[in-house]
């Protein structure tokens, strides 16, 4: 763990943009330079009275899954509780409370950035994220079909016409139940024009939409149900989807056929709205965090054809920018604790017939 803790300068800038990224957006991280910084003058013996206490006070759950009854998958559990309460000194506390992490609550409009070093790449990285809000079907099925629809035209634009860089992508990103549209480039250009790229893709996708015709729209959502609907090919992937579940707190077990019976209900329309609310540029719940990964060199020299102008503000306007990670998030709000998936707690005003969700 000290190797690796050690090694994370040297790794790509898509992966420090990712862990900033995440130091941003969850209530609680410890970044990698402070927990190698707490390695320092670590002793076996501090390990042993860790150890020691480690169990006494734990929450455990568990997924039984294949060819077994459930009376034998709780006898399992009976049995793992046994052991952590006569050898790891474990002792049933009700009042525990097993809270999940949360992520802050972007308010509705802002532009935010924050900035990081890199001291071992020349390239440097942009991630884009575009925060929609907390996870419910009909937002789950909105945000992945509008990341299906954009998927090639990003990488179209960004990477084959621009030329910004190797690695282009556009997903959806998930994260302690909320959820929004992350778009990455890692690139050998200037991080500021790379983000005001991107923002210039973006802003045409409108159009886009509005062009696709009913046809290529409805492949699209075909593709997207046969896609969720297949079949595990075998046990392992059943189980991780299920295991993925109870990690989440949602635990919606049918999550595939219940998001692909909302989504016989989504109209192009629908998406176009979507994109009205939450990308256009100037959306009142247009929520951006972007995240650049410079070089220690700093940044290449901007492309001759893109004025200075356009790179420092236009498109970008003035972003907030954030020194202090922890400050920034301090003054933000949570979003709700996840709840397990249950279908009343879910909207039904598109004619839906609720489906449960159980294992």
């Amino acid at each position: 763990k000290l190797r690796q803790l050690k090694n994370f300068a040297a790794e790509q800038p898509t992966t420090h943009a990712g862990h900033h990224m995440r130091r941003l957006i969850r209530n609680k991280m410890w970044s990698n330079a402070d927990l190698l910084q707490s390695m320092e003058g670590l002793t076996v013996d501090d390990v042993q009275t860790c150890l020691r206490s480690f169990f006494s006070q734990c929450y455990i759950e568990g997924l039984m899954h294949g060819n077994i009854t459930t009376q034998e998958g709780v006898s399992i559990m009976e049995s793992i509780e046994r052991m952590l309460i006569e050898k790891g000194g474990a002792r049933p506390d009700p009042s525990l409370r097993h809270d999940l992490l949360r992520d802050v609550q972007l308010p509705d409009g802002c532009s935010v950035r924050f900035e990081a070093i890199n001291k071992v790449h020349k390239s440097s990285c942009v991630e884009t994220y575009y925060q929609v809000g907390m996870e419910e079907t009909r937002p789950n099925v909105l945000v992945e079909l509008f990341c299906q629809l954009i998927k090639e035209q990003c990488f179209s634009v960004l990477r084959t016409q621009k030329q910004l860089g190797y690695i282009v992508s556009s997903n959806v990103r998930r994260s302690c139940g909320s959820q929004g549209i992350r778009v990455l480039v890692q690139t050998e250009k200037d991080a500021k024009m790379v983000e005001t790229c991107i923002e210039d893709f973006l802003r045409g996708c409108r159009d886009f939409l509005v062009d696709l015709s009913d046809d290529l729209f409805t492949k699209q959502v075909e593709g997207m149900k046969t896609r969720r609907l297949e079949k595990p090919k075998n046990l392992g992937q059943e189980t991780s989807k299920y295991i993925s579940e109870i990690n989440s707190g949602h635990c919606n077990f049918n999550r595939d056929q219940i998001e692909m019976a909302c989504l016989e209900t989504v109209t192009k329309d629908d998406v176009i709205q979507f994109y009205d609310d939450y990308v256009a540029l100037g959306a009142k719940k247009r929520r951006k965090l972007c995240v650049h990964i410079l070089p220690e060199t700093g940044n290449v020299a901007v492309e001759a054809d893109t004025s200075s102008d356009e790179v420092d503000g236009g498109l970008l306007g003035t972003p907030e920018l954030v020194g202090d990670i922890d400050r920034f998030k301090s003054g933000l709000s949570l979003f709700p604790q996840v709840r397990p998936f249950s279908v009343e707690s879910q909207s039904h005003d598109d004619g839906v017939p609720p489906l449960r969700s159980q294992l």
